[in-house]
């Protein structure tokens, strides 16, 4: 009696040829699939550039810190050498640059500027009046009570109106609104004519968390 036996196909050589059927599949795969797939466009950004002069009428002005909450509404502050520090702060409304007089608050220089909204912001920095930060509510100047920080005051960050950080070369404070909170104190250092102050952070911002 014979029997048949149906052929076996070699492992290797069975193998070999799927592979390379798989490699043909995903080549046509990859030249007629991704014609149906949109191809992101160049990211482009139109803007209009102007230069504009913010205060024409003074030997010098440094700014130093920039804010705003659209484009019809933006502060500048820094050091202006003319006049006292009285024209320190500008706003921009859309028809021009304004300037600000904060010197009653002690501040002839802005170094930082911070807020939640157009109504509510603080401005730090130096001057004649220690221990005063400007504040800026529902549009009305006043005085944030502070410490007698030496200068430099250098940076403040307005989580809310009632959470709100200053840093400057005596510490980093934490105030309520109303009260404040050393969170660093380092206002008993001295200072070291070759290397200035041991601390003095430039900025400072509190994270989500």
């Amino acid at each position: 009696m014979r029997i048949r036996i149906p052929h076996l196909y070699n492992v290797g050589a069975f193998m070999r040829h799927g592979l390379l059927l798989l490699i043909l599949a995903a080549t046509f795969l990859l030249q007629y699939c991704d014609d149906d797939v949109a191809e992101p466009g160049p990211v482009t950004h139109e803007f209009v550039w102007e230069v504009d002069t913010l205060f024409p009428d003074t030997f010098q002005y440094l700014g130093l810190a920039i804010w705003g909450t659209s484009e019809t509404n933006v502060y500048v502050g820094g050091h202006e050498s003319d006049h006292g520090g009285r024209k320190s702060l500008f706003r921009y409304d859309d028809t021009g640059w304004n300037p600000i007089d904060l010197w009653r608050f002690g501040l002839g220089t802005i170094e930082a500027i911070s807020g939640i909204d157009s109504s509510n912001f603080i401005v730090v920095g130096d001057g004649g009046v220690r221990g005063h930060a400007g504040r800026y509510r529902n549009g009305v100047w006043d005085t944030l009570r502070l410490p007698r920080l030496r200068p430099s005051v250098c940076g403040v960050h307005m989580v809310s109106p009632t959470e709100i950080y200053i840093c400057g070369v005596d510490g980093v404070l934490r105030h309520d609104g109303t009260n404040y909170t050393w969170i660093v104190d380092s206002s008993r250092s001295v200072f070291d004519s070759a290397k200035g102050y041991p601390f003095w952070p430039r900025d400072i911002r509190k994270g989500a968390d």
